[in-house]
C-alpha cells in the first residue's frame, strides 16, 4: 500500500493586528436606528425618564421575540440637573456677546430641544421588519398609544436609519477609566 506523504501543517492564523484590521472593514449586518424624543411640557426631566424606562419594559414585554437587540436610551442633562454648562467650542458655538461668562439667553439658545437619543440595533433587516410588523398590530398599539401620550410630544419625534459610523479614539492607552480599571485587574491576576 503506497504511503501518503504527512499533511502539511495548518497555516497559522494571521497577527493580531492584521485580524483586526480586516474584520474592521466589514460593516456590520446590524440595523441601527436613532430616535429623538422630547417630553410634554407639564412633565419633569426625570417623570419622563422614568416614563419612558417604564414604556420601554411594556414594550419588550408586548414584542417579545420581536424586541431589538438593544435599545438604548442616552437622557439629556438638564440644566437642573447638569454640574455644568456644556459650551460648544467657540468654532462651532453661535456667537456669543462674552464667551468667558455665557449668559442665562445663551445657554438657553443651545438647549437641544429634545429629551432623548435612543438608539435601536436589530440584527438585519428582517428583524426590523418583524418589529414593525407586530408595532401594527392592533393590540400593540392599543396599549402602547395611551402610554406614550401621557408622557412624549408625539408631534416632535423624529427617527432615522443609522449609515455609516466614524468613531476616533485618543491615542494614549489607559486614558478611559474603564480601560485603566480592566488593565489593574489583568496586573493583579498575574501578581497572584
Amino acid at each position: 500500500m503506497p504511503r501518503r506523504p504527512p499533511a502539511s501543517p495548518p497555516s497559522p492564523p494571521p497577527p493580531p493586528a492584521a485580524a483586526a484590521k480586516a474584520s474592521s472593514t466589514l460593516p456590520p449586518p446590524f440595523i441601527t436606528i436613532i430616535i429623538l424624543t422630547t417630553r410634554k411640557p407639564s412633565i419633569s426631566p426625570s417623570t419622563f425618564r422614568s416614563s419612558y424606562d417604564s414604556f420601554v419594559d411594556l414594550l419588550k414585554t408586548l414584542l417579545g421575540d420581536t424586541f431589538p437587540l438593544s435599545h438604548r436610551r442616552s437622557f439629556i442633562a438638564h440644566p437642573e440637573s447638569r454640574p455644568g454648562v456644556a459650551m460648544p467650542p467657540p468654532w462651532l458655538a453661535p456667537p456669543l456677546r462674552d464667551p468667558s461668562r455665557p449668559t442665562q439667553q445663551d445657554v438657553a439658545a443651545m438647549e437641544t430641544g429634545f429629551d432623548c437619543v435612543a438608539e435601536m440595533t436589530f440584527a438585519d433587516m428582517a428583524a426590523y421588519e418583524r418589529f414593525s410588523a407586530r408595532n401594527q398590530e392592533p393590540e400593540v398599539v392599543g396599549r402602547l398609544a395611551d402610554v406614550v401620550e401621557g408622557f412624549l410630544d408625539r408631534a416632535k419625534v423624529m427617527m432615522a436609519f443609522v449609515g455609516d459610523v466614524e468613531e476616533t479614539h485618543a491615542e494614549r492607552r489607559g486614558s478611559c477609566p474603564w480601560e485603566h480599571e480592566g488593565r489593574e485587574g489583568e496586573e493583579r491576576e498575574k501578581e497572584g
